[in-house]
């Protein structure tokens, strides 16, 4: 054990990304909104990339590039030059925000709201999907949305970043997951899929194509490692439906990106994943990130290592509760007992949070799982 520097932070990253190894474990835990809107004092000042650095000594940043021209997906809301007929109302009622799209199939309507401990992802109150004619409506948008690459931010962050570490692409998420988590619920899809399976799978498919086309066109941003926000979990997607739409939906978008030179996808799947051990035998690509333990997932990140070493590069690891109320000794704890459980051979894993570090967090726990990590090499 060491925790003596011999990489720069970018240099270790790439290393790990690689199955190399390094100096000491990489630890990137996912420092973003959650956590940034509980900061106050000087911490809270701090850009995204300067706050990484300070709190691991390393920055890692999952920075979006496409720009489109319909609110096809959340976050979407401002889309560039929408085609004739698409228009959109957004307006706050009672402490929500109402977003309406109205096309000349149908209209669409999100309720939805944004929080303190979430200001950059809205709590979806009300789905924009329910019926038959939603559906239609929904892939009618699918259908007129083009988009463009933009690696203004990109590009930007990277300069910022330098050798402090690594800046990657983060893509649409697949499209069952995004009908999920936000478009239709996971009662609403269970009972769509039911009662019009024909029109769902011709919508998926034709969100599918549009993905695939973003992908392709991602694939070309100067960027070794890639990221798919799917949120995985046996509690909202059966086996049966995670083999016929998420995995054959992946593997496409994991092709596109090794086609254009081995880049790296990797699934942020936070839930709970023992039910997919087998099925994962048959995924192309190239990781899972921010695998989280009990209470929130189900996956202890040293028998996921176990499980997966040989096919795909592991994130994650440490249980976000215990981030939002252990104490520093706690952190320092839990991570030298896996890091230790984790021997002999670390390659192809980054110690990180399990799914996000979560609002409330002390700055302190980030800082003790930092300095554990640093004492253990990667041979």
């Amino acid at each position: 054990m060491s925790n003596h520097a011999t990489m720069s932070p970018r240099e270790r990253l790439l290393a790990a990304f690689r199955r190399q190894s390094c100096d000491r474990v990489p630890f990137t835990p996912l420092l973003e909104g959650y956590f940034q809107a509980s900061l106050s004092g000087d911490l809270a000042q701090l850009s995204l990339e300067d706050l990484q650095y300070e709190l691991t000594g390393q920055v890692f940043i999952r920075a979006p590039v496409l720009r489109v021209n319909t609110p096809v997906w959340i976050g979407a809301f401002w889309p560039e030059d929408p085609p004739a007929g698409i228009e959109q109302k957004l307006y706050r009622e009672n402490g929500s925000i109402v977003h309406i799209t109205e096309t000349p199939v149908g209209d669409l309507k999100w309720r939805l709201e944004y929080r303190p401990e979430s200001p950059y992802i809205p709590w979806v109150l009300e789905n924009r999907i329910h019926t038959r004619e939603d559906i239609k409506t929904f892939q009618y948008v699918v259908e007129k949305t083009t988009f463009r690459i933009s690696t203004d931010y990109f590009d930007e962050t990277a300069t910022k970043v330098g050798d402090r570490g690594l800046v990657t692409v983060i893509g649409p998420t697949s499209p069952l997951q995004q009908m999920i988590n936000f478009d239709a619920g996971l009662e609403g899809v269970v009972y769509l899929l039911a009662d019009y399976p024909d029109e769902m799978n011709e919508m998926l498919e034709a969100c599918h194509d549009l993905h695939l086309r973003m992908w392709q066109a991602m694939a070309e941003v100067p960027s070794e490692v890639y990221f798919l926000h799917d949120n995985l979990s046996s509690t909202t997607t059966s086996r049966s439906m995670y083999r016929r739409y998420d995995r054959r939906f992946v593997n496409y978008y994991a092709a596109a990106l090794r086609e254009a030179g081995d880049k790296k996808l990797l699934t942020h799947w936070c839930g709970r994943l023992n039910a997919f051990a087998d099925d994962f035998a048959e995924a192309h690509h190239a990781g899972i990130s921010d695998v989280t333990p009990l209470p929130t997932g189900d996956m202890d990140i040293v028998e996921a290592r176990k499980t997966w070493a040989k096919k795909f590069i592991v994130m994650g690891g440490i249980d976000p509760t215990l981030f939002a109320r252990g104490t520093a000794a706690e952190v320092d704890a839990y991570v030298d007992g896996l890091l230790s459980r984790m021997e002999p051979d670390r390659r192809g894993f980054i110690l990180g949070s399990g799914d996000a570090v979560p609002f409330g967090t002390p700055p302190e726990n980030v800082r003790a799982a930092t300095a554990a990590a640093a004492f253990y090499r990667v041979d």
